[in-house]
């Protein structure tokens, strides 16, 4: 073993990340610069690495296996939209319109590739090279931009993950028939690893939720010696990687596979849990593998012609994704079309792994390979920079809006208080007769109108620093506000009243911050009528919480009863269960109303006939 060769490249995978953020504000990416070094003191450079090294080959193609584990550990995939009534324009439709587009534009790209230079022998799996992206480089880039919408971010992403995933099976089936003679067997038996990882997913849901089994894990997870979660990953990350090489299918699909199969498994513990792999990862093993690339690498730049055919293959491979993301003018503008090429021309590790795979089948020669390999460290320098420059930061305000969405009690009163606090404050409430005794109350900007309306929104032209309240009684009509603002406008700050426990989950899972917990709520109400306290609520207006026994104004909606234009329904209890009434609620003899009213009201009450 060379522990000369093996020393110089750590040491360097240590140095490399000061140069790229202190000495070149991170213009240049790490992963980039550690490619261009790899080339200065390898093969084309100064040959200060030995590259026939065994075990120098061994921790290259683990960083290798590691790299697409992690790129399995980070994909998502969210079909929802195809199933929406515009589909067409949904993300997901747009991501495979451009990746048949990516095959298409690559195929014609590598024909003229071969019958100009002469570089591999098969135009269709140099088709699949160049129709990787790398999603390293795309969700990073769109994970900084605040300020872009989501469901453009959405779509660029689902892009690369598609391309990523879907050129990932296709090299591995390509490879399993150039290399075995009974093809469609080993193609059934890769489909069966999916299969296998499937069932291994439904196996270990079951098995958490054994008592045993959980008790055992929760007095394990916490053993900082132990890691058990970190040991778990392991382990199916090597079974997969057993398989693979038992059924002839390629080694980084097994790891790609064991990647997504983990990320489903630890849902609730996700972050922390790739925190930990990725230290290892990004610490050593992939450093290690892009220099060592880079050292292996021979590029073509002494003669004319290896100049020129590196020049095509980098000028090429942009020109195929930007002529290949044509579909995204389905939804967004010409601007953010070419912005989305330039971002999706960025290729890494899959690329890197297509063309080792394609060299070691013979079908690709080191010309080429070499080619591909300063291809990926040039496109992730470039195209996001390129990207960044078409798809500018948009100037928005400093002073940032809250943008209120319901206009009765809890809505006017927020607004109110905020306005009173000199917070710049947007209203939106549907109904036409609260709009003008809102107006008259001087709060905030109302706008009288459907908070659904698109073109509304459009007007008021909310932006990623807004924050939005979501206060109208209907959870549905909540939820659909917070995707239209988080879609449209990229809002990420929604917090919404969560009228209905059971739909917590819910908010979450679409990014909304519930304000509203009705459990806790029910045992502050159930407190305030056991011992009577006086509450200072909203505007410091002294305010106390109270209860009535429905019996004269039984079978009437609230609305009927007029009830509400003098107090505040919180929440009704009926039959020991608390329900939490919208307008149309109609009142049941023997209905208990819980409701917050003025101090100096108190009199006022006592004569309605409930």
């Amino acid at each position: 073993m060379h522990f000369d060769s093996l020393t110089l490249i750590i040491i360097l995978s240590f140095i490399i990340p000061f140069v790229s953020i202190h000495f070149m504000g991170g213009v240049i990416p790490s992963v980039a610069l550690e490619i261009i070094v790899g080339l200065a003191i390898g093969q084309s450079g100064l040959h200060l690495v030995v590259t026939s090294d065994p075990i120098m080959e061994f921790l290259s193609y683990f960083g290798l296996i590691y790299l697409m584990f992690l790129g399995g550990l980070e994909s998502e995939f969210d079909f929802k939209g195809l199933k929406s009534k515009d589909f067409v324009r949904s993300p997901t439709f747009i991501a495979v319109l451009i990746f048949i587009l990516t095959l298409l534009f690559s195929y014609l790209f590598s024909v003229f590739l071969i019958k100009t230079f002469h570089s591999a022998k098969d135009p269709l799996y140099l088709t699949l090279i160049f129709s990787t992206t790398s999603v390293a480089i795309v969700f990073p880039t769109l994970k900084a931009r605040l300020d872009i919408k989501k469901v453009y971010k959405q779509t660029l992403t689902t892009s690369a993950i598609i391309a990523d995933f879907a050129t990932l099976i296709m090299i591995t089936v390509f490879a399993i028939m150039k290399e075995r003679e009974n093809g469609i067997k080993e193609i059934a038996v890769m489909f069966g690893i999916f299969l296998f990882a499937f069932l291994l997913k439904i196996l270990i849901s079951l098995a958490s939720k054994n008592r045993w089994v959980g008790k055992a894990v929760n007095m394990l997870k916490h053993k900082s010696h132990i890691q058990i979660g970190i040991r778990g990953s392991f382990a199916i990350l090597f079974v997969f990687l057993f398989l693979a090489e038992k059924l002839g299918v390629e080694i980084i699909l097994g790891s790609f596979i064991a990647g997504i199969l983990i990320s489903k498994i630890v849902k609730t513990e996700a972050e922390i849990m790739q925190l930990k792999l990725d230290a290892m990862g990004y610490g050593f093993f992939i450093p290690f593998f892009f220099i060592y690339q880079g050292a292996k690498a021979e590029i073509p730049i002494f003669t004319k012609e290896g100049i020129l055919f590196v020049i095509s293959v980098i000028l090429g491979s942009f020109l195929i994704k930007i002529l290949a993301s044509f579909p995204l003018k389905l939804r967004f503008s010409f601007r953010e079309m070419l912005a989305g090429g330039f971002l999706l021309s960025g290729r890494l590790s899959l690329i890197i792994a297509a063309s080792i795979i394609g060299l070691k089948l013979g079908i690709i020669d080191q010309q080429i390979n070499s080619a591909i390999i300063l291809l990926a460290a040039f496109s992730c320098v470039t195209s996001p920079t390129l990207f960044s420059l078409i798809e500018k930061q948009k100037f928005t305000p400093k002073l940032s809006r809250i943008l209120v969405v319901g206009g009765g009690r809890v809505g006017s009163n927020i607004a109110k208080r905020l306005t009173e606090k000199r917070k710049s404050v947007v209203l939106i409430e549907k109904n036409r007769e609260k709009c003008e005794k809102l107006k008259h109350r001087c709060i905030a900007k109302i706008y009288c109108c459907d908070a659904l309306s698109l073109n509304v929104w459009r007007k008021i032209n909310p932006t990623y620093k807004d924050t939005a309240l979501l206060v109208t009684n209907s959870d549905e009509i909540n939820l659909k506000v917070a995707s239209l603002l988080q879609d449209e406008f990229g809002v990420y700050k929604i917090f919404a009243r969560d009228n209905d426990p059971e739909n917590r989950e819910l908010f979450k899972k679409n990014n909304v911050t519930p304000i509203v917990y009705t459990e806790q709520l029910i045992k502050t109400i159930e407190n305030a009528i056991e011992n009577p306290t006086t509450f200072e609520l909203l505007n410091g207006t002294e305010k106390i919480i109270t209860e009535k026994t429905i019996n004269n104004l039984a079978n009437k909606s609230i609305r009927q009863s007029g009830i509400d234009s003098v107090l505040e329904i919180i929440l009704i209890k009926r039959k020991g269960e608390w329900l939490y009434p919208s307008y149309d609620f109609v009142l049941k003899k023997g209905d208990v109303i819980v409701f917050i009213i003025d101090k100096d009201k108190r009199q006022a009450i006592e004569k309605i006939e409930f």
